[in-house]
């Protein structure tokens, strides 16, 4: 995973992956699916007055995706973000980040984002309604999905999305350096989601 640049905020994602059609697929309910931190990746971005842009991203996350392929409307993507991992290249814009000013990662570990709804918007494009939670401020969050494609590993068959979205930063109370950083967070998210079955996972996130 790459490391990125100077300062400020959040994130999400929220998510991730969209609903995958699986050929061949058991016609079952709920059909849960690993979001995995080996296998992606949680950016974001922020504007410093048109000079430059400061990008940062997160280590440690986890989530999983239950497809019911028989009502795929029901597709639910639940992912939690470690936000002690928040990682950038800056050493100053790091620990300006995990201040109280911004992600505040002392009393607020831990990111979530849960969807409410996948809709498809075109061949292989997709929007996910979800609410995410940041410094304990929940709200709603739509990502743009993109399918980016399908492939077969060592491990079985495989989805990529590509994932895109934006946050106001003052909404969670992240209002610090008004004049300096945007408002708008840019979130960019990657996932290779592997087409095998699984139990979510028990622990919050951890390294991988």
């Amino acid at each position: 995973m790459r490391r990125l640049p100077s300062s400020p905020t959040a994130v999400m994602l929220a998510i991730m992956a969209a609903l995958i059609c699986l050929p061949g697929a058991a016609a079952r309910a709920q059909t849960i699916f690993e979001i995995n931190q080996r296998y992606g990746s949680i950016q974001f971005s922020v504007d410093h007055l048109g000079l430059f842009t400061s990008h940062g991203d997160f280590q440690r996350f986890m989530g999983t995706l239950a497809i019911d392929p028989q009502r795929p409307e029901r597709t639910r993507i639940d992912v939690k973000i470690d936000a002690q991992s928040v990682d950038m290249d800056s050493p100053d814009g790091l620990t300006r980040v995990r201040s109280p000013d911004y992600f505040d990662v002392t009393d607020h570990p831990v990111i979530t984002f849960m969807s409410t709804g996948v809709t498809l918007t075109a061949p292989d494009h997709y929007r996910i309604a979800g609410n995410i939670e940041i410094r304990g401020v929940s709200r709603p969050l739509t990502l743009d999905a993109v399918l980016a494609g399908r492939d077969k590993g060592p491990n079985g068959p495989f989805s990529e999305f590509v994932v895109d979205g934006a946050i106001n930063r003052g909404e969670f109370g992240m209002v610090a350096d008004q004049n300096f950083v945007s408002e708008v967070v840019q979130v960019h998210i990657t996932a290779r989601i592997a087409l095998v079955p699984a139990v979510p996972p028990a622990r919050g996130p951890h390294a991988g």
